[in-house]
Order: structure tokens, then sequence, then C-alpha cells
């Protein structure tokens, strides 16, 4: 088996839309971030054991837009 491999990042979005309007009659505008954390293992020459989380989030002047989530995985995966 070989050594845990650690992996990290964030990233974050701004938009803001110059024809779609929202109820208020504002210009609809939003913005996100996304953090993910991984970690894996090598079991062999082709497979490697994973665990993955991602965290999401939208928020937005239209609340009927925004949401958050999270997504957890964890499996084996081969590669050639």
């Amino acid at each position: 088996m070989g050594p845990w491999t650690c992996s990290a990042s964030v990233s974050a979005s701004d938009a803001v839309y110059d024809v779609r309007r929202i109820a208020t009659g504002e210009v609809f505008q939003r913005n996100g971030l996304t953090t993910e954390l991984a970690i894996d293992r090598r079991i062999n020459e082709n497979w490697k054991a994973y665990m993955k989380w991602i965290r999401e989030s939208d928020d937005a002047n239209d609340p009927s837009y925004e949401y958050e989530a999270n997504v957890f995985s964890a499996g084996i995966k081969w590669s050639h």
C-alpha cells in the first residue's frame, strides 16, 4: 500500500446578469463558493481507495435561487 495523498481546493464565483431581472426589477446577481477535500491511498498498481467531501453554496438577490449542498463519497477507483 502507498502513502495517503490529501488535496484541498476552494473556488468562488460572482456573476451579474445584464438582462435577467428579479421580481423587484433589480438585475439578477449571484455568488458561489465551493470547497473540496479529498484523500486517497494506492492499494496496488491500478487501484486506489478514496474519500471526498464537497460543499457548494450559491447566494443571490433572488431567494428562490439560493442553495447549499454537501456531498460525501468514498470508494475504490481503477486506472490503467
